[in-house]
């Protein structure tokens, strides 16, 4: 596949989105670290709590050297990196490259599947957009994991049929 014919959004499962305060002090990452702070303190992640950003995909982290505590995004994202062609987006705020044609789509996965599909959808139409790309050039590839397949399931359900017909879903598990 030459990646620069695609747009590849990689839409990871729950809880693998990190989650960032405005600040830039980090909620979530699945570290243990953070899940023994959302034990200690589970108002920390409370949907109340509108000031947590999606701040890219989480990495592969170790309980202790050698001992993955939950598999994160690593090797699938330094696959990605590798292609041909490819531009990529780490779904960092601030460092946002719209004509990336790799992008890591991180979502607030305590908010609805719904609320996530729009989001998706709005990036998505802005950096096809943002690469020229229109009628049958607008491919995109959706490498999606867990309740992100849902969310890219919903956003093409409801999406241009036009677009629809250049989409690529692939789950992952």
């Amino acid at each position: 596949m030459g990646s620069r014919n695609h747009l590849v959004v990689v839409v990871p499962g729950i809880g693998g989105s990190v989650l960032q305060r405005q600040n830039g002090d980090t909620v979530w990452a699945a570290k243990d670290r953070n899940i023994w702070d959302l034990l200690m303190h589970p108002g920390e992640m409370g949907l109340d709590d509108p000031d947590l950003l999606p701040a890219g995909l989480i990495h592969d982290p170790q309980l202790m050297p050698g001992i993955t505590l939950m598999a994160g995004y690593n090797r699938l994202w330094s696959r990605l990196e590798k292609l041909p062609g490819a531009d990529v987006d780490a779904g960092l705020p601030g460092r946002r490259v719209d004509d990336a044609n790799i992008v890591a789509f991180g979502y607030d996965f305590r908010r609805s599947i719904v609320d996530a599909a729009d989001r998706l959808g709005a990036d998505v139409e802005k950096r096809l957009e943002a690469l020229g790309w229109s009628g049958q050039h607008r491919r995109v590839v959706v490498v999606a994991h867990s309740m992100g397949g849902l969310v890219a399931r919903h956003w093409l359900g409801r999406s241009d049929p036009d677009l629809s017909a250049g989409v690529v879903v692939r789950a992952v598990s």
